[in-house]
């Protein structure tokens, strides 16, 4: 049976009596990308900072690849998760082009496979044209 390689089941997170993400849950599977939009304060950092293991969770559960890695009482460190982060302030390297900023993570491929990795997010993102452009 296939399984979700991201389940958040019914997360909660709260500082001290701020409940910020409250009942969360949502499967991702092998080819989606997932996407949370909402209004600044809703939760949408912090749901992402305890996928990765930087927040601890109040209760349910977090699976990557049908592996708990965080419920109420333990969590799995973010080094051991396999999981990468983009923050949304200083991700970019302004010396880098676009290009060159999306292979950037991609070192340990071969460089046939990195460009045409690195061609294949540019058209899913529609950047293709701004390749060269720097931030």
């Amino acid at each position: 049976m296939n399984t979700a390689l991201l389940q958040l089941t019914h997360i909660r997170q709260s500082y001290d009596e701020h409940h910020v993400i409250n009942d969360l849950s949502l499967s991702l599977w092998k080819g989606e990308i997932g996407c949370f939009l909402g209004p600044s304060g809703c939760g949408k950092t912090t749901a992402l900072r305890c996928i990765a293991g930087f927040e601890s969770i109040s209760d349910g559960e977090i699976l990557i690849n049908n592996r708990c890695v965080s419920d109420a009482k333990s969590a799995i460190p973010p080094e051991k998760r396999q999981i990468g982060m983009v923050f949304q302030d200083y991700a970019l390297f302004p010396h880098l082009d676009v290009e060159a900023n999306i292979g950037f993570g991609l070192h340990k491929l071969a460089r046939s496979e990195r460009n045409a990795r690195v061609e294949e997010w540019l058209h899913i993102v529609q950047l293709s044209n701004v390749a060269k452009k720097y931030p």
